[in-house]
């Protein structure tokens, strides 16, 4: 559950970053360069419609080739001819993009021609250029603006009208064009012109709907497309039909369209009505459209200027054919990049360096115009759903599974995402982003969901470690953590001292506190003993009642840790004073014994239960030294080898004692705290250690007399009242 909720927050979190990210100017310019790229990659080439041809003027003869480099120059006779050759095969517009900037000998040839044909679109350069302010001051400045430089005036004055064909300069990859240009008055540009003069027959019912929307706008507006191509002309027409339309958003423009069905429907033949739609959605819509390229170059019917202008022939009815009532682009489509001067890269550029041509750009966007295809992204709720959808999954899946399962269900969600997308794009020219999507937000979900489970992971085992740390050596804990095999190789022999206590009256205390009384007063209990062997870098081995063993290991004999041992002996004694004086009616006197020597470490146990303990004589001969206090009424007990070289530790020899189950006997210190010692015990010290002499040598007398003297300094002396006891025994 809670891995869930930290994989609903972070699609939360990373979904509002992914969505600031994509609608940022540098995520729509990624997902244009890498997403809108991947779409037309996956989609490849698409047949045009069949209402474009392009007569490719790349070379009419190599004597022209060689002798002009730019096709303007070339005769004007030579257009001429062209011309009169597509209006015999009824052509319905004439397109030209070739500028034709420069007079010649022979230009009325061609304006007659053109008027003859009465259905030539010239183009028109479009220049940027910053001009000096009108105003007098300095501090005017300069304007820049778009200057508009028309061909000739005799041929723009023959043709049907003119327009300009910028192209966006960023990115560098040609995605967009426009349609109208704002910066320069909204002037249409050649594809849209080429578009309404090719569908002029549309006209009249375009300004019967302007007039029932915007009665007061398009008063000037003339009814029929005569009039308005004699009074405006059909660029001013097309500006003032915008400023109409623009008035009104597209989807108010549709909308009040199905609300006149029948107009619509009045618009005629499917591709009519299909036409008068685009209409709208042109004059209503953005300036800029993204364009659906057919393919890389020489994608659209082409046919060779010199096969038009050449000699008749038996293929002259097809040629025929494929001319008539089409729209016909005239310009360089260069089929060698070597040759290429016109050429602009796209997402169907040629490796070998051919890009298409402005002839071929200028031909797919009216294509596009043409049959109401359009390059469109989802509407904002649709794509914040599908970005909150992809980021929801990445997340689920990233921090609810395993590394390796999680990439691989990733993959295959992104991959049934990306079908869906390319399968939309194919079908119906719809955008779905696809990078911050399908790539952005699984792998930053990705490396979440692994570092949330690597830090979940981590935080398991260290509970799980600090968890075992309370029943087993930190050492063991490492061990095991890296491998399990440790629990039956994991036997060392080791040096150490090993500290056993045990609690007075515990027995009687069990009988009269309920359980769960008992156990908060003896957690409390061990709390105070494990404080002391802990500061003294000790580890608790085991406990067991009122018992614990505690051991200083090392993998040689160490005085610094036998020292230690002592220490926190005689810390527990004081610690135990301070936890009585806390519960005086629960008290716990608690008696200490302390040994060392080598012992086995190992795992004692068998099929799934085991614990890790010290094996060896050595740890009951501590148990029996710490049982020892009872008779000599003492509190911490010592064995010689324990406290052997000390110093700092205030000890009495007690004797030499043969332990139950020993068959050797074992030295035994008493440890003393220093602070508590007066001049009486230090007094009763040296003469404890005479009477114990005489004691060894069998001189019963004398040492009962150096005993009772003990006793005599302090009453409660316990091992001076043992040995008094056995002296009077003896004699």
């Amino acid at each position: 559950m809670k891995r869930l909720v930290h994989a609903l927050l972070a699609a939360v979190l990373l979904t509002a970053a992914g969505t600031s990210f994509f609608y940022s100017p540098i995520g729509q310019r990624i997902e244009e360069t890498l997403g809108l790229a991947l779409l037309f990659k996956l989609r490849g080439p698409r047949e045009p419609p069949d209402k474009t041809v392009i007569v490719n003027i790349d070379e009419v003869s190599p004597q022209l080739s060689e002798r002009h480099d730019h096709y303007s120059k070339w005769p004007r006779s030579i257009y001429a001819s062209l011309i009169d050759r597509l209006i015999l095969f009824k052509a319905q517009l004439i397109v030209f993009d070739i500028h034709f900037a420069e007079k010649k000998d022979d230009d009325a040839i061609l304006s007659e021609a053109i008027e003859r044909a009465g259905n030539v679109i010239l183009v028109e350069d479009m220049q940027h250029r910053s001009l000096a302010s009108p105003l007098s001051s300095p501090e005017a400045g300069r304007i820049e603006m778009d200057v508009l430089v028309p061909p000739i005036r005799s041929l723009a004055e023959a043709c049907l009208c003119l327009a300009p064909f910028p192209l966006p300069k960023l990115p560098v990859r040609i995605n967009r064009a426009w349609l109208f240009k704002s910066s320069s008055g909204d002037i249409p540009t050649l594809p849209a012109v080429v578009f309404q003069a090719a569908t002029l027959d549309q006209y009249s019912r375009l300004c019967s709907l302007a007039h029932k929307k915007s009665p007061a706008d398009a008063v000037y507006l003339p009814p029929r497309a005569e009039e308005a191509l004699a009074d405006l002309g059909l660029v001013e027409t097309m500006r003032h039909i915008r400023s109409i339309y623009q008035k009104h958003s597209r989807p108010g423009w549709r909308e009040f369209l199905s609300e006149n069905d029948a107009d619509f429907q009045a618009a005629g033949s499917f591709e009519q009505r299909r036409n008068l739609k685009t209409l709208i959605d042109m004059y209503s819509g953005d300036q800029l459209v993204y364009v659906d390229f057919y393919g890389p170059p020489a994608s659209h019917r082409t046919i060779s200027f010199a096969d038009l202008l050449a000699e008749p022939k038996e293929s002259e009815e097809d040629v025929a054919a494929q001319i008539r009532d089409k729209v016909v682009f005239i310009g360089a489509a260069k089929k060698h990049w070597s040759k290429q001067k016109d050429g602009f890269y796209t997402v169907f550029s040629q490796k070998n360096g051919l890009d298409i041509s402005g002839v071929e750009l200028a031909a797919t966007i009216f294509a596009n115009l043409y049959e109401d295809r359009r390059i469109l992204q989802p509407s904002l709720a649709a794509t914040l759903g599908f970005l909150l959808l992809c980021g929801t999954v990445a997340c689920l899946i990233s921090f609810l599974l395993q590394p390796i399962p999680a990439l691989v269900l990733l993959l295959v969600f992104n991959g049934l995402a990306l079908m869906t997308a390319h399968f939309a794009f194919s079908l119906n020219g719809i955008w779905i982003p696809v990078v911050t999507p399908l790539a952005l937000l699984p792998l930053c979900a990705f490396l979440l969901g692994t570092i949330s489970n690597y830090w979940a992971a981590h935080r398991e085992r260290r509970h799980i470690r600090t968890a075992l740390g309370y029943y087993v050596p930190n050492n063991v804990v490492k061990e095991l953590s890296r491998d399990l095999s440790f629990i039956d190789k994991g036997d060392k022999k080791v040096y150490s001292t090993c500290l056993m206590t045990d609690a007075q009256h515990y027995t009687t205390l069990s009988e009269s506190m309920q359980p769960e009384e008992l156990s908060r007063h003896m957690k409390e209990y061990y709390r105070f003993l494990f404080r002391e062997v802990k500061d003294r870098d000790g580890i608790i081995g085991n406990v067991i009642g009122d018992s614990m063993l505690a051991l200083w290991p090392s993998s040689k004999p160490e005085a610094s840790l036998r020292l230690k041992a002592c220490q926190a002996a005689l810390q527990i004694n004081a610690a135990i004073e301070e936890f009585n004086r806390k519960h005086p009616l629960h008290a716990l006197p608690t008696r200490v014994g302390l040994h060392t020597g080598y012992v086995l470490m190992d795992n004692i146990g068998a099929l799934d239960h085991f614990e890790y303990a010290p094996v060896g004589d050595i740890v009951n001969t501590a148990s029996r030294i710490e049982g020892l206090n009872k008779h000599l009424g003492t509190r911490i007990l010592a064995s010689g080898e324990t406290v052997e070289g000390m110093e700092g530790i205030q000890l009495r020899e007690v004797g030499l004692f043969l332990l139950g189950g020993k068959t050797r006997p074992v030295t035994i210190f008493e440890m003393l705290p220093a602070e508590k010692l007066s001049s009486e015990h230090y007094a009763c010290k040296t003469i404890f250690a005479e009477a114990l002499n005489d004691f060894h040598q069998r001189r019963w007398r004398q040492a009962l007399d150096g005993f009772d003297h003990c006793l005599v300094l302090n009453s409660g002396d316990g091992p001076a009242q043992l040995y008094r006891r056995l002296c009077k025994a003896y004699l």
